[in-house]
């Protein structure tokens, strides 16, 4: 992968919310993932980041921040009927986003889009964390700007984390 080049190592994390995994299970999994190394990074997708910031808010000794791109930050999210009925984990996910004085909100960059219909713009930041709107409009588009034209951004911030 091209972040590695730059002196980051991603690994995958798949959260399939339309699998038959609790949330329970999905947390349990991260957390077995992340065990393996000293210190880690989190960089969450659009659903992908309640996962991310669950994480952070229950085990920062292992987590040194979390990066979201178009990511859901805040319970409030209006959510659909469909997405309710159809991924039950993700809203429970999406309900139990700890509050932002919960968290160390250093630890927290949210990358949104200019304009996201998926997740609004008040939905996609943390009270107090740092939050940086890239010149992109829609939700996939921006994830994927994010994770290559604008990745050396997301590399920053991950290394800043690291420090």
């Amino acid at each position: 992968m091209l972040w590695r080049i730059f002196g980051v190592r991603a690994v995958l994390f798949d959260s399939n919310w339309s699998s038959d995994e609790t949330l329970g299970d999905k947390r349990r999994r991260l957390a077995t993932q992340i065990a393996q190394y000293e210190r880690t990074v989190l960089v969450g997708e659009s659903a992908g980041a309640t996962l991310c910031l669950n994480q952070l808010a229950t085990d920062a000794q292992k987590v040194s921040g979390v990066v979201t791109l178009c990511g859901v930050c805040r319970p409030a999210l209006p959510i659909g009927p469909q997405y309710q009925r159809n991924l039950p984990v993700f809203v429970q996910s999406v309900r139990e986003l700890p509050p932002a004085e919960r968290v160390d909100t250093d630890q927290i960059i949210c990358l949104k889009a200019i304009k996201d219909h998926a997740v609004p713009t008040p939905y996609s930041t943390v009270d107090g964390g740092k939050s940086v709107a890239l010149w992109s409009l829609g939700h996939l588009p921006t994830i994927f700007l994010a994770l290559t034209l604008y990745a050396p951004i997301v590399w920053r911030q991950i290394k800043r984390f690291n420090e």
